[in-house]
């Protein structure tokens, strides 16, 4: 519960009541559980290029946790810094909506085929 106040993503006076936090808790903590356990399988990595975007204020993650993510892909790895902390999307929704669209038309672009000629 402690840890929820310092990732800015909850107000506080919501910890207050009690049965919001009995129905949310369980799931929060299958996140944290995840986040704390997983670990990668080993072999080849992705063969698409990753985005990684976070907030420069974030407690959760580093820049240099951030650049770990160069580890998961074959292909290029981005990194976009917002101003904010864990839930920096709350304030910058339409820029981070911007960046992934501009990665889907590229993404689209580079995967579009064209069809081929009726014979």
């Amino acid at each position: 519960m402690d840890s929820l106040g310092t990732t800015d993503a909850t107000r506080l006076d919501l910890l207050d009541d009690a049965p919001l936090v009995r129905t949310f808790l369980p799931m929060i903590r299958n996140d944290y559980r995840l986040s704390e356990t997983y670990r990668p399988s080993p072999g080849a990595g992705l063969r698409t290029p990753v985005i990684v975007l976070y907030g420069d204020q974030d407690p959760e993650i580093t820049a240099a946790e951030a650049q770990g993510w160069r580890e998961v892909t074959d292909a290029g790895c981005a990194f976009r810094t917002f101003e904010g902390g864990h839930f920096y999307l709350d304030e910058h929704r339409d820029a981070v909506v911007r960046v992934l669209a501009a990665c889907a038309r590229t993404a689209s672009e580079e995967m579009s085929v064209p069809w081929p000629s009726a014979p």
